[in-house]
């Protein structure tokens, strides 16, 4: 999946640059062959951020404790 759980981090979420205070995922972005090299192509989100990249219909096999 192009989302995982990664649990308490303490960063800022890297799309909204909202504080993350509890629990954080890493979004891998997609066709990373295409990016140039030394493209950071993997973010660290927040729980809103990372549920608008799943979608709501694959959330539940997502999120924390799912």
């Amino acid at each position: 999946m192009v989302v995982k759980y990664l649990g308490q981090t303490n960063v800022k979420c890297e799309t909204c640059s909202a504080h993350i205070p509890r629990h954080s995922y890493e979004w891998e972005m997609l066709f990373k062959h295409l990016y140039p090299d030394g493209y950071k192509t993997t973010h660290i989100v927040c729980e809103k951020c990372a549920m608008r990249e799943v979608g709501k219909k694959h959330w539940n096999t997502i999120k924390r404790g799912g």
